[in-house]
């Protein structure tokens, strides 16, 4: 994102927190109504306080903040003090929430409103394996190249390629690190959209009477629909037979699969029961055992193609499994009290790691450190 729609960020974040000068909001303003990408960043800010759960804290803050206006008149900024660390505090969990992270300096008396824009640490390589043996690194930037006989196409994180029509064996493995996602078109023109930390291992071509592709991680899928051909995908301990539909795969923990689906058909099969989902439903695999299908949040569930993952009162265990996929992190919980503490916010791919521990510290109060690359809570 361009400085000057980070500034748009900035000012729209300051402006729902109570803190924007005057100056800086009649600047907000004239920019929103003259830009369409400024109008666009404005709304995208702002909307994302509109998730119910987010609201309710964000009517909280705006309590706060009344109320802090309302002492500043009242007693002077002596009182002002008493209170700013406690609002503070509101303010990091609702705006983290709304997939905006404030970074507060110490000491400075004032909350400035920076926002992180810089991307992750590293340089994470999404690889295609080819069945003769050969890597593809598909990180190196936009580009075509020939690879056995296959025209392989690289364009803003998505694959497409044209393969010969002979059906010898011609699986390949797409992998795709901690840190990132990318999308893979197959043959059929069904669009695979991997996580990070995840791996799809796929034929050029689809060959005899079915489709089958297998995947470790999580995935979106938009399948195609060949009635004559059926989709099959192999999850571990599992297989989804797919009609024409889009769906998500969650297999990060082979002993917990989730199969959530958006529209169209699938089937859910294990060796002794299989379970037939409908559009707005997901249906859970535990310990091998398959779960009543149940209704689920497609804005949370799906929120990964966004770079975000939401989290509403979840413990820290829960996000110290997410650390590793999306930064690359080991994490270590060094007592059962650090795994039990429980937040409420967002984690973003794209901003730096260490902003998001910072805000983690001063909302939960949570410590950490890092001891050999690893991270810790106490």
């Amino acid at each position: 994102m361009s400085e000057r729609l980070n500034k748009i960020r900035d000012w729209t974040t300051e402006e729902m927190a109570g803190i924007i000068s005057e100056e800086d909001r009649i600047a907000l303003h004239e920019a929103i109504t003259l830009d369409k990408d400024a109008q666009r960043i404005w709304e995208e800010t702002r909307s994302h306080t509109q998730r119910p759960v987010i609201k309710e804290k964000w009517d909280k803050l705006d309590a706060n903040v009344a109320l802090l206006s309302l002492e500043d008149r009242l007693f002077g900024k002596q009182r002002r003090r008493t209170r700013i660390r406690k609002l503070v505090a509101i303010a990091a969990v609702v705006l983290a929430a709304a997939g905006i992270w404030l970074v507060f300096k110490r000491g400075s008396g004032r909350w400035p409103g920076e926002l992180v824009s810089t991307g992750i640490d590293g340089k994470p390589k999404v690889v295609l394996k080819v069945s003769s043996g050969k890597l593809v690194d598909l990180s190196s930037g936009d580009g075509s190249v020939t690879v056995d006989g296959i025209a392989l196409t690289n364009s803003n994180r998505m694959l497409t390629y044209e393969a010969n029509t002979n059906p010898r064996d011609n699986w390949s493995t797409l992998t795709v690190p901690p840190g990132t996602d990318y999308k893979l078109e197959l043959s059929d023109g069904s669009i695979v959209w991997l996580n990070a930390s995840s791996t799809l291992h796929f034929p050029f071509n689809f060959t005899g009477d079915t489709r089958e592709i297998s995947i470790r991680g999580e995935a979106f899928l938009q399948i195609k629909k060949q009635a004559n051909k059926p989709f099959i995908v192999h999850l571990p301990h599992s297989t989804v037979n797919v009609l024409g539909t889009s769906f998500n795969i969650n297999t990060y923990d082979s002993t917990h699969i989730k199969v959530s689906l958006l529209e169209g058909a699938v089937k859910m099969n294990t060796r002794h029961e299989s379970v037939l989902l409908q559009p707005g439903y997901e249906v859970e695999l535990k310990d091998g055992k398959m779960q009543t299908a149940a209704h689920f949040d497609a804005d949370a569930v799906l929120s990964w193609r966004q770079g975000i993952y939401y989290f509403d009162n979840a413990p820290l265990s829960e996000i110290a499994l997410i650390i590793p996929r999306w930064h690359g992190v080991e994490v270590v919980l060094d007592s059962d009290k650090a795994a039990t503490r429980r937040i409420s916010g967002v984690l973003q791919r794209d901003r730096p790691l260490k902003e998001f521990l910072e805000q983690v510290k001063m909302s939960i109060g949570a410590e950490y450190y890092f001891e050999k690359g690893v991270l810790h809570f106490k």
